[in-house]
């Protein structure tokens, strides 16, 4: 029998239980997160999605399989639901960053790190032509690259907040214009001609062709008034901040001239006063970039975002961390900083593999002191039995040919000596959503493999007592090695 002819007669259009193995390819998923109602069935789903939404951090530790992907993918579609609601209107809406995609941002501060170990090297070393040491996550890798990464992500929008109808930047206070400005200058991550593009319309958005005349008209009247002497000035200080932010933003890799240009487009007075940008100023100084997070939250919030949300997921894939756990450690230890994680505007949902919490548990006393783990909301990703059948219902209920409102009933799949007890204990075995799935696939292909279709003709097919006591038993001892593979790795 063909699993189609079977699920027709159960009243649905699809598979709710196949290609669950990847939540951003999974289908049904997707139809479920169009649902403006729809929030990941998780009781700890409250905790991580905070209230008002995107508000507080949080922490999940989760193995692979659990929904951490899905979780992230429900937040993103329950913020764009709250966002465009009357509820944002009052309390403010909410900016999601997603800083998740590590490889570019580790591979410039590898190349950058690397000339600066080679440049540093003691003479007796470069005279024996002795390598230089290889970039070290655990030794070089610090908060400070985090949070050029984050600005630089949360950068990426200037562009679409600036062009909203509801923002107005024109009427924001000049220091605030130029705030956003100048931090687009330093993190803004694009490549030449789509870095200068981007800068230049920031720019016009944010200042008027008046406003724009007027200050080119004021430094031609300074330099024709100092002989071409202040053109000088303004071209060796904009080269020299240019080096200077250069060397300190080591996540970015940024062509000089660029900076440069863009350092142009700024008042020198104002320039001269900036985190990082002031002589004598250690590059990678933590204070500067708390300075410039809050400048960043603050350009956010005069474009209408109350809060800003910063989504840390996907630790297991940059290439350069090549799937080990104790690189991942190494990775995302700088983040265990309570000052970091509980500064005021922006919050941070952390989605972490579940073998990263040993490390944080069992850490070091200062580690445990500068990371308050304890503020820190920290959620454990299990399911029980209970509600991993209703995460199923939900996915059954989706594919429903007749959308009346009305949940799937799930247990309609089995023969009536199967209860609804037996198949929660069963599911509670697997433990996890992605596994769930796979138990129910699973049932449905073994039981069309097992059936003719001239047999049901005039009956509604169910999962029989026999298919569904050997599925499942044969289903748990590959749990029982999956399970401990995972937890072992």
């Amino acid at each position: 029998m063909r699993i189609e002819r079977f699920l027709e007669k159960h009243g649905l259009t699809m598979n709710p239980f196949a290609n669950a193995e990847e939540a951003q390819g999974d289908e049904v998923l997707l139809r479920l997160l169009e649902k403006r109602d729809f929030h990941f069935g998780h009781p700890q789903w409250p905790k991580f999605y905070g209230s008002p939404p995107g508000n507080q951090t949080s922490v999940v530790f989760g193995l692979k399989g659990s929904g951490k992907t899905a979780m992230r993918l429900a937040l993103d579609s329950a913020l764009k639901a709250f966002n465009a609601s009357d509820q944002a209107t009052r309390d403010g809406k909410t900016l999601l960053i997603n800083y998740d995609d590590f490889n570019a941002y580790l591979s410039a501060w590898e190349r950058r790190m690397a000339e600066i170990l080679r440049h540093t090297r003691g003479m007796w070393s470069k005279m024996r032509g002795k390598d230089a040491p290889h970039p070290d996550l655990k030794e070089h890798w610090k908060l400070t690259h985090h949070i050029d990464a984050i600005l630089a992500e949360t950068v990426r929008h200037f562009e679409e907040m600036l062009s909203s109808k509801e923002c107005r930047p024109r009427a924001w206070n000049e220091h605030s214009k130029y705030d956003a400005l100048f931090l687009a200058a330093l993190f803004l991550p694009s490549r030449s001609h789509e870095y200068r593009r981007t800068l230049t319309l920031l720019r016009h958005r944010l200042f008027s062709g008046a406003a724009r005349f007027g200050d080119k008209l004021g430094t031609a009247l300074m330099c024709i008034g100092t002989l071409g002497g202040y053109w000088i000035y303004r071209k060796l200080l904009t080269r020299a901040l240019a080096r200077r932010l250069h060397a300190a933003v080591q996540v970015i890799d940024r062509d000089l001239p660029d900076l440069d240009w863009a350092l142009r487009l700024i008042p020198s007075q104002y320039l001269k006063s900036q985190p990082l940008a002031m002589k004598g100023t250690d590059p990678l100084s933590e204070s500067a970039r708390y300075d410039l997070l809050g400048k960043a939250v603050a350009v956010c919030k005069q474009a209408g975002y109350a809060r800003v949300a910063v989504v840390i997921d996907k630790v297991d894939e940059p290439t350069m961390l090549a799937g080990s756990y104790a690189h991942m450690s190494e990775f995302i230890r700088p983040m265990w900083n309570n000052k970091m994680l509980q500064t005021t505007g922006i919050h941070f949902k952390m989605l972490l593999p579940e073998q990263l919490y040993e490390p944080i548990r069992k850490g070091d006393p200062e580690l445990i002191l500068l990371a308050r783990p304890d503020k820190a909301n920290m959620i454990h990703l299990e399911w029980s039995g209970e509600h991993l059948y209703e995460m199923l219902i939900e996915r059954a209920t989706v594919c429903k040919a007749d959308q009346d409102g009305r949940d799937f009933d799930l247990q309609d799949l089995f023969a009536p000596e199967i209860s609804r007890a037996e198949i929660v204990a069963e599911l509670s075995k697997t433990r996890m959503p992605r596994y769930a799935a796979k138990l129910f696939n699973r049932l449905l292909v073994e039981t069309c493999e097992s059936t003719l279709d001239a047999d049901v003709q005039d009956t509604i097919p169910r999962i029989t007592s026999k298919v569904f006591h050997q599925v499942t038993a044969e289903f748990n001892r590959e749990m029982q090695g999956l399970t401990k593979d995972l937890q072992d790795s």
